[in-house]
């Protein structure tokens, strides 16, 4: 079940390197260490919460909703300034 889940946040979280691509070709680098880091730190507060609870499918969820975070996030970004 857990690698059911992860496959989903890596899929999602491959857009990741395309929102990079996006920043550093608009000179704005900056946007995407805020990104990658904002994500990082979600997803360490979410292990803190859920893998008491669920265990490593905690962890992959937690992963989950950071990779989902990042893609929206990323795509705000862009869109928002364009």
């Amino acid at each position: 079940y857990s690698l059911y889940i992860l496959s989903i946040g890596q899929i999602l979280f491959s857009f990741y390197y395309i929102f990079e691509s996006i920043f550093q070709g608009k000179m704005r680098a900056y946007r995407s260490l805020f990104l990658i880091a904002s994500g990082a730190i979600l997803n360490i507060l979410l292990n803190l919460l859920f893998i008491p609870y669920f265990g490593i499918n905690g962890a992959a969820l937690s992963t989950l909703i950071s990779s989902i975070f990042i893609f929206i996030a990323g795509m705000i970004m862009i869109y928002k300034h364009e």
